[in-house]
């Protein structure tokens, strides 16, 4: 996801790099390279409005669904999960790692179809920032995204849409994004241990209540011709490939 500007940019990666050297810090990143960070900012909520949280509550295919049809295909973990809608179209942006790629595809949120060609992007055109975080989601035992999820709709009582990687106090997190009744509720995991960090609402649109300000829209996902513009990753490098089948 972009930074609304350099200047918020340069004070966030001030402060999460002073909190905990071994996790980078979020930074600005220049139009056509890959974002230095993999994490979202804790406070940056995915921008859902009115229209598309009808939306999300009609599909039946859920946001646990559509991670294991993604991980199934990539044989890899889920690192990051999201709905969307796109000319009437409802899906699940899953983006996964493992196999040395970063796997990003579209499930359809009516028939938990892969739709498309996902995209395949080597580790090797990653950023040293985005390795450090998904080799630390690997490595350490963290939970799979999918039982955070789990964990977060069973206290939230609600039905998650969203699920990612946030910077939380300078270390990472699960922050999944829940649907109740119309209205959203924001749950942070610790991936460790699965002890809930935060709980926020927040009003559709973004706002979280209570905070008072406006937050940046959501990224989309991936194009019908495979390209990414979802911004924590920056448009697809070069190197990245598509693949119909999933990788070996």
């Amino acid at each position: 996801m972009s930074c609304p500007s350099l200047v918020l940019c340069s004070v966030l990666a001030a402060a999460l790099a002073g909190a905990v050297p071994s996790i980078p810090a979020l930074a600005a990143t220049a139009p056509g390279t890959p974002a230095q960070t993999f994490a979202q900012p804790a406070n940056a909520a995915l921008h859902e409005n009115a229209v598309e949280i009808h939306d999300f509550e009609q599909v039946p295919i859920s946001l646990r669904q559509a991670i294991t049809t993604a991980e199934a295909a990539s044989r890899a973990k889920a690192v990051d999960a999201r709905f969307a809608v796109e000319n009437g179209a409802p899906f699940y942006d899953i983006k996964t790692f493992g196999n040395g790629a970063l796997w990003e595809g579209r499930i359809d949120a009516r028939t938990g179809q892969i739709l498309g060609t996902p995209l395949t992007t080597p580790q090797a055109r990653l950023s040293d920032g985005q390795l450090t975080q998904l080799h630390w989601l690997e490595d350490t035992g963290a939970m799979p995204l999918r039982r955070a999820v789990a964990i977060a709709e069973q206290q939230g009582g609600g039905k998650a849409i969203n699920s990612v990687a946030i910077s939380h106090q300078g270390k990472l997190a699960y922050a999944t994004e829940l649907v109740k009744n119309g209205t959203l509720e924001r749950i942070s995991i610790d991936p460790q241990n699965g002890r809930i960090l935060a709980r926020r609402a927040i009003r559709p649109g973004g706002t979280e209540m209570g905070s008072g300000s406006s937050l940046p829209p959501a990224p989309t996902a991936t194009l019908p011709n495979g390209d990414s513009t979802d911004k924590s990753l920056g448009v697809a490098p070069p190197g990245a490939s598509l693949e119909n089948s999933p990788p070996k």
